[in-house]
């Protein structure tokens, strides 16, 4: 009978740990999944391809729950995906495989609109007056590759600040005209967006720059959208050269998109290609009403940052899984309304919650301090006082919390430290 009992000990044992490695290798993937980066090369089949790979994964995941736990089972079904989801500690995936196919129609649906664009009367960006033109008998010329900037720049626009790409009030997309003697194939594109006092102007085709303007400095510079439009690259430049706060010139590069998110937010950034963990990460959901992440819930507790932190990680195995998803531009791990509100009660537990010390008003340490004793010391003291002290309220000092001693109590406690002295003394 014991060695039967330490056999089926053992065989839970192997169990949970093959339950935990499944469940990490599941977990691993799907992050892996989710935090491919978009640009304007892969924009066309990011979302697609990232669906493709989800539906690999359900699975996989259901397939492994099946062989651990429900060898039985005919045919795979919602609800059998469901409690393989939650066995494994992935309770949101469905969500994201919901999130991922609107992405990939939305993604369908910027051909349509860059379709409907205006075109103006004029070519936007000219080339440079020194610039060579095709004239007929020069031969043929490598084509250059399409780079979908303007789609990458839209879906920015939409995504990470919540303008309607539809909404002529809120943003207008005009194309430039070509012409035939023009070394470049391609149009550049005017993209405006009065509600982010932005103007964009991008081109697809290789070796083209993008630029962003902050409309403001134009009309500083008694500079209108037409007018801008009929400036070359050379007169941009020099513009630039003349005012930075004018805009800035976005070399294409792997950076692209958190150089743009960053830029379009904020031209003065100095340094573009700065880190940019998080941003360009659109395969996580945006985070749904109430669910918060810990510099939020650290905001809305009036809290340090560092030290939610630190309870989140006191209470890692009883808040569960946290699912990520994208607040704004970033992502980060997801608190729901329940976990918030283990980590607000395991918060006010510590004190956390109570007044800031008044003025005057010394802890125990502090005290410790203004006499050149120990803690220790003090703490006797305060002991053996005992109640002839009167009330003790609780403060935070800082980060911390702990008693506070009026400055009545002080003097009561130096008192007693002085008769202590004297007694040692006779």
């Amino acid at each position: 009978m014991e060695n039967t009992g330490s056999r089926e000990f053992s065989g839970g044992d192997i169990q949970i740990g093959l339950k935990s490695k499944e469940a990490g290798k599941f977990k691993a993937t799907l992050t892996q999944i989710q935090s491919r980066p978009l640009s304007p090369d892969n924009i066309d089949s990011y979302a697609e391809h990232a669906l493709l790979d989800l539906i690999k994964l359900t699975t996989s995941i259901t397939r492994e729950y099946v062989t651990q736990k429900e060898p039985l089972s005919l045919k795979p079904d919602k609800e059998l995906e469901d409690r393989a989801f939650s066995y494994f500690g992935l309770e949101n995936i469905e969500e994201v495989l919901t999130h991922v196919a609107l992405t990939d129609e939305e993604i369908k649906k910027l051909d349509g609109t860059i379709a409907k664009a205006k075109n103006a009367d004029t070519i936007i960006v000219p080339p440079n007056p020194e610039a060579h033109s095709i004239n007929n008998g020069d031969g043929t010329f490598k084509e250059k590759s399409i780079i979908s900037r303007t789609k990458t720049a839209l879906f920015i626009l939409s995504k990470d600040f919540d303008i309607d790409i539809e909404d002529p009030e809120q943003l207008t997309l005009t194309k430039g005209m070509l012409s035939d003697t023009m070394m470049r194939k391609l149009a550049y594109y005017m993209i405006t967006v009065p509600k982010l006092n932005r103007t964009i102007l991008c081109c697809d085709e290789e070796g083209n720059v993008t630029y962003i303007f902050d409309n403001s400095v134009l009309v500083k510079h008694e500079i209108s959208q037409e007018d801008l439009a009929t400036l070359s690259k050379t007169d941009i430049n020099d513009l630039l050269q003349d005012d930075p706060t004018l805009g800035k010139r976005v070399v294409y590069s792997n950076k692209f998109v958190p150089n743009m998110i960053n830029l379009i937010t904020d031209l003065g950034t100095k340094n573009i290609d700065q880190e940019s963990k998080g941003l360009g990460q659109y395969l996580y959901p945006k985070a749904p009403e109430g669910i918060l992440s810990s510099w939020g819930l650290a905001k809305e507790l009036c809290i340090g940052h560092d030290t939610i932190s630190r309870i989140i990680k006191e209470l890692e195995d009883s808040l569960g899984p946290r699912a990520s998803y994208r607040f704004r531009s970033k992502v980060a791990n997801g608190l729901t309304p329940e976990q918030q509100k283990m980590i607000r009660e395991e918060a006010k537990s510590k004190g956390l919650f109570l007044e800031q010390a008044p003025q005057g008003i010394l802890s125990n340490w502090g005290l410790a301090k203004e006499l050149g004793l120990g803690h220790y010391t003090i703490a006797e003291i305060i002991e053996e006082l005992g109640d002839s002290l009167g009330p003790i309220t609780s403060y935070r000092f800082g980060a911390n919390a702990t008693n506070g001693f009026t400055p009545e109590q002080q003097a009561m406690i130096r008192e007693e430290h002085e008769r202590r002295k004297l007694k040692k003394t006779h």
